[in-house]
């Protein structure tokens, strides 16, 4: 790639026209500098200042557009901009030629894949069955409801003898689990449809008895309710429940979070405190419209419009950071790569934006996160350091 291709795909990729290929191909050409960079030539340097004031008078449009007309895009100004300041630190890199001032232990992250498709069922009888190695088509059968893996790798209910499953005595539950570095998709017997993210649980009756559906969740998961207005859904988690009758919405309970978040995209929902996020005071409930996200923790119940594509962002294969906490971020990151973070200095302000893909490696992101300036990893094994 000559220095005009190059700065052509930068200008791609701050219109938001980058093809997937064309992003993969922008990164990897960066990766190629660090192993060879006798075939550039030191004196266009001085081309970097006018790509720099290219760049920069674009943020100012996209700013000035903004306020103009605040419309939701798909890459939204200071999404944008961020990646940016990500491609321009790339881009006088190519045109100055010094090296990095920290070279990530490429050995050690090299070897962090992404996570994919795992997860256990749990039958009510004990028995686990990995979902990850087991074959397409049935896998169990339950009061009159066979179980059975897709071949896109989703867990389906459906009904083989309707005398069966007429329901009789106590409700028998399954349960699913995604391990770190995992993610699965469900059909419940009811025809729902839940996507749980990595280190998540679904727990949930086989059949769906008397005047409710409830299940109960660890962790995130987006979920699609079949519609039945005469069995409310209810997703009951350590501290919150929500209840509808049919509609879209995600929930972030994760243990290691601030706050649990459900993020509302279509239809109503009701959101209420429990046992965990109140004492002597009396429970609150919050009803939220789409494009809402409500945010419960031990001292605060709110309500806020939020960018919705962000909050389900998993779910669609990738990360979205908007001005994100680095923290936040790589509780996310950790989770998929299946690491666990430290930091050593004050990370307190330090906030970044972007969008990955998450079938990434893990070192193609920690190239781009570095290119910031803000801090530098380090790694040994699956122990990853943050340094400022």
């Amino acid at each position: 790639m000559n220095e005009a291709e190059f700065k052509h795909l930068i200008e791609k990729y701050l219109d938001g026209k980058a093809s997937d290929a064309e992003q993969v191909l922008l990164f990897s050409f960066y990766d190629e500098l660090h192993k060879d960079q006798s075939d550039w030539n030191p004196t266009v340097m001085g081309e970097s200042e006018e790509i720099e004031r290219m760049i920069l008078g674009r943020i100012n449009v996209n700013i000035d557009a903004n306020e103009v007309k605040p419309v939701i895009k798909r890459f939204p100004w200071w999404s944008v901009a961020a990646s940016i300041l990500i491609l321009l630190n790339l881009g006088l890199y190519f045109f100055s030629q010094q090296p990095p001032a920290h070279k990530v232990t490429e050995q050690a992250i090299s070897r962090i894949k992404a996570g994919g498709d795992k997860a256990f069922l749990i039958l009510a009888n004990g028995t686990r069955v990995s979902l990850t190695d087991a074959d397409t088509g049935k896998i169990a059968e339950q009061m009159g409801l066979k179980i059975s893996k897709s071949a896109d790798g989703q867990l389906i209910y459906t009904i083989s003898d309707t005398k069966l499953s007429m329901p009789t005595g106590e409700p028998v539950y399954n349960k699913i689990e995604t391990p770190i570095g995992g993610k699965y998709q469900i059909n419940l017997p009811d025809g729902t449809k839940v996507w749980l993210n990595a280190a998540s649980s679904l727990r949930y009756p086989v059949i769906f008895t008397g005047t409710e559906r409830r299940v109960e969740l660890t962790g995130e998961g987006y979920f699609e309710v079949s519609k039945d207005k005469h069995k409310r859904f209810i997703v009951s988690t350590e501290g919150q429940e929500l209840s509808v009758f049919g509609t879209h919405f995600n929930i972030n309970a994760y243990h290691d979070e601030p706050a649990i978040k459900t993020t509302l995209l279509e239809g109503s929902v009701k959101v209420s405190q429990t046992s965990r996020t109140h004492s002597a005071q009396p429970a609150l409930s919050r009803f939220l419209n789409p494009g809402q996200q409500s945010i419960l923790s031990a001292k605060t119940f709110e309500v806020r419009t939020v960018d919705t594509e962000s909050a389900v962002d998993w779910k669609n294969g990738r990360f979205i950071f908007n001005n994100e906490d680095i923290k936040s971020a790589m509780r996310k990151l950790s989770r998929w790569y299946d690491i666990k973070v430290s930091y050593d200095g004050n990370f307190e302000n330090i906030h970044f934006g972007g969008s990955f893909s998450r079938t990434n490696h893990l070192a193609d992101i920690v190239k781009i996160l570095e290119a910031t300036n803000e801090f530098k990893f380090k790694a040994e094994g699956r122990e990853v350091t943050i340094v400022k």
